[in-house]
């Protein structure tokens, strides 16, 4: 009998619990779930906006996957007034532990993002594994943008940037990177930056791209690197394990070869004529295209070539990072001020109050070997007869 009562009991309680929910006024349906974070500088203070999952505006679908997901902007005079604020206007409470992208706007970039940064290290509720991005313009837009394709700001950033990291394309920053950075006062930044364009295919939509990325001094943002002087930056930083490498050669014309792995190793002397950096580059690589008129056979003189070319052009990839963030905007990407300091402490300390001038006048010596793998070089294939 008193098992019988308390089955009665539980099953009231349970009755009671989905018709609550079923009504949107259980927790859940009483709180939106952040995806993503954008925060912009304004002349009166701050601007953030959230792109949210919405329970209670439910699912199902593709039509409904787009409804669910909601869009909400406030002002106030810092960035946590503004998140206040928010709560204040939609009348529920945001949840950002879920949430997977923060971008900055470039206004904001530009005059500082430690403050910001400071808010999402305090905050309880944020994760430091949240990729974080700068917006070419307003951050507002990012997040608010209406793609054709239905992917929400949030998802298609994280696809675009993981793609770029596994081809070895674009960093992957997160918000535990950023905080390390700008705790160490001798190393520089560089986020992946989206832009957005108004879509050729569908007139209400934006096409989301990200071919560029921000440098950093410090916490303020001083230029763009395009996708050249990007790759050259992660080649020496050795972060490209895949990826492909195109280029030319006289005789056999364009080539395109695959990166299988590839390492980097910097060394570091102070003489008095200023320190000298030097940059060892090697990879692995595979045939992936080339353009053969007459037959499938490559010759060890051809092979040659193309790891030449190979290497040339990742050289030249490294050189114009060298010639953008460390000749022109005098900023250090690489950590090279850091790796001076451990390799020569004496050296270190008598550069140390003018260091980024120092690192600016620096020699740097780039080498670059890259071994072609024989595996998969159609030379055992032999040109046929003609038909008479």
């Amino acid at each position: 009998m008193r098992k019988l009562v308390k089955v009665s009991i539980a099953g009231a309680l349970m009755a009671i619990v989905l018709l609550c929910t079923s009504c949107g006024s259980s927790p859940i349906a009483k709180t939106l779930f952040v995806q993503a974070v954008g925060v912009d500088q304004k002349d009166e203070g701050f601007a953030v906006a959230v792109q949210a999952f919405d329970p209670s505006q439910g699912g199902g679908g593709e039509e409904g996957a787009n409804v669910s997901t909601t869009f909400i902007e406030a002002q106030g005079e810092t960035v946590l007034s503004s998140f206040n604020n928010m709560t204040r206007q939609v009348g529920r409470r945001p949840f950002y532990a879920q949430n997977r992208v923060v971008i900055l706007g470039e206004d904001l970039s530009k005059s500082g993002i430690l403050s910001v940064m400071d808010v999402f290290s305090r905050s309880k509720d944020s994760r430091p594994m949240i990729d974080i991005f700068v917006s070419h313009g307003e951050a507002v837009e990012a997040v608010g943008s209406t793609m054709e394709d239905s992917v929400n700001p949030a998802e298609k950033m994280q696809l675009l940037v993981e793609g770029g990291q596994s081809n070895g394309a674009m960093p992957r920053v997160q918000v535990l990177d950023v905080q390390k950075a700008l705790l160490d006062p001798y190393t520089d930044l560089l986020l992946p930056a989206v832009r957005m364009e108004k879509s050729q295919e569908k007139e209400d939509s934006q096409d989301m791209i990200m071919d560029s990325t921000a440098l950093f001094q410090a916490d303020k943002l001083v230029d763009y690197l395009d996708m050249e002087e990007t790759r050259g930056v992660l080649w020496i930083n050795g972060q490209v394990k895949d990826g492909l490498v195109s280029f030319s050669t006289e005789d056999l014309g364009n080539v395109t070869l695959a990166v299988e792995e590839s390492s980097s190793k910097i060394d570091v002397q102070g003489t008095k004529d200023g320190p000298v950096f030097s940059i060892a580059v090697t990879a692995k690589a595979n045939i992936q295209e080339i353009n053969l008129n007459s037959t499938f056979y490559l010759g060890d003189d051809q092979i040659d070539k193309l790891e030449n070319g190979f290497a040339e052009k990742v050289a030249g990839q490294m050189e114009l990072a060298i010639n953008k963030v460390l000749r022109e905007k005098q900023c250090d990407v690489f950590q090279f001020a850091r790796l001076l300091m451990h390799k020569d402490t004496d050296y270190w300390q008598t550069i140390q109050d003018n260091w980024r001038e120092e690192l600016q006048d620096a020699q740097v010596n780039i080498s670059v070997q890259c071994e072609i793998e024989r595996m998969g070089k159609l030379s055992n294939i032999q040109e046929e007869e003609p038909y008479n």
